[in-house]
């Protein structure tokens, strides 16, 4: 009692309908926060709060959060079942893709991890969404679907990933994290930047070889 409670507060800007109106009951364009939670999950409502810098006016709606947060999570959800089914094949070396997915991890933990120490919400949610999505379903996963013997990095991105998403999405980071520990996920160390693994040369070849295959 004898110190402060807190020493910094994140105070979040005002919540508008879709169209950046502000909500009333006479324009009838208020969400009930028990509806939307029912239908989408805490969640994808929590997530949907981090697509904007804290301070600015945050857009908000069930259509919004079709476009972004609830593709996201779905993707997390059947990541998580394409592990289970995995064999438990030991690899053997790993190729330059595997050593490309590592170095995109340890990268987006160490941008995570830093823009969360400046008290930012938007852009790290941003960094993993897309680290997710992009490097590791459409880019990693689509690359070595021939493969039996990813499980061992498949594991470690997600593992570390549920640790990452955990502040933002609690509720599916504990799921996916149940997976690897008997500990909650939210009483498990953050994940550290392993700096040996980033290999930014590495990273920039594949960002160009993943620009022209699209």
């Amino acid at each position: 009692f004898d110190k402060p409670a807190y020493k910094n507060v994140i105070c979040a800007g005002y919540i508008v309908d879709e169209k950046g109106e502000k909500m009333s009951k006479s324009k009838g364009n208020i969400i009930e926060p028990k509806e939307i939670i029912d239908k989408t999950g805490v969640d994808a409502v929590r997530l949907q709060f981090c697509t904007t810098d804290v301070g600015n006016i945050k857009r908000f709606s069930l259509g919004l959060m079709q476009e972004s947060v609830i593709p996201f999570l779905t993707m997390l959800y059947n990541i998580n079942n394409f592990y289970k089914q995995l064999d438990n094949k030991k690899i053997a070396k790993l190729r330059i893709e595997d050593k490309w997915i590592l170095s995109r991890l340890n990268s987006t933990i160490e941008k995570v991890t830093k823009e969360l120490e400046n008290f930012h919400l938007d852009t790290p949610f941003e960094a993993i969404r897309n680290f997710v999505v992009n490097d590791f379903s459409r880019g990693y996963i689509q690359m070595t679907r021939d493969r039996d013997d990813i499980k061992e990095i498949v594991r470690e991105v997600l593992e570390k990933v549920s640790l990452l998403i955990a502040p933002f999405a609690p509720y599916i980071s504990e799921f996916i994290y149940q997976n690897f520990s008997k500990e909650s996920v939210h009483l498990s160390e953050w994940p550290k930047t392993e700096m040996k693994k980033i290999d930014i040369g590495l990273e920039k070849r594949m960002e160009n070889t993943m620009k022209v295959i699209e």
